[in-house]
């Protein structure tokens, strides 16, 4: 049986291209990192969760790729928080943890937080993908690993 994390995760690979996976990715020291960038994220997140926490669905506004707009359904957006809620408790808040960039033609920022639930004795990763619009072109959660994989 397909958890709904891995719908997820399938979604956000198939809006990445499955490419961008295979080119190399450079950790940004902290002076490196766009700030910008990481409170876009972070804004998107943190709304997106916290609605879905209250019951409600994300209203997209402009701040997300027209691939993701379309793969985060309602039913999509329910089915992923009921997941969470049952894996970790309800959302709490986000921790930033690092940022990185490929390195290669194509701008792609992929920048990694901790979330805080309200269950969870392991923190998971909440991992969003900014592309050179400023735009979220992935966004998914798994389990922390000390490397980006």
């Amino acid at each position: 049986m397909i958890k709904l994390r891995d719908i997820l995760l399938i979604i956000s690979s198939l809006l990445l291209c499955s490419s961008i996976f295979s080119q190399g990715f450079d950790k940004l020291p902290a002076d490196k990192v766009d700030k910008d960038k990481v409170s876009l994220a972070e804004r998107f997140a943190d709304r997106y969760f916290s609605a879905a926490r209250d019951g409600k669905i994300y209203e997209f506004q402009n701040d997300a790729t027209d691939a993701v707009i379309k793969g985060l359904t309602p039913d999509i957006q329910r089915q992923v928080y009921q997941d969470i809620k049952n894996n970790f408790g309800d959302y709490k808040s986000l921790e930033f943890v690092e940022a990185w960039k490929n390195n290669t033609g194509q701008i792609m920022t992929i920048i990694r937080f901790k979330g805080v639930f309200t269950n969870a004795t392991v923190k998971p990763e909440i991992r969003i993908v900014i592309d050179e619009a400023n735009k979220v072109a992935g966004f998914w959660y798994k389990s922390w690993e000390d490397e980006l994989k």
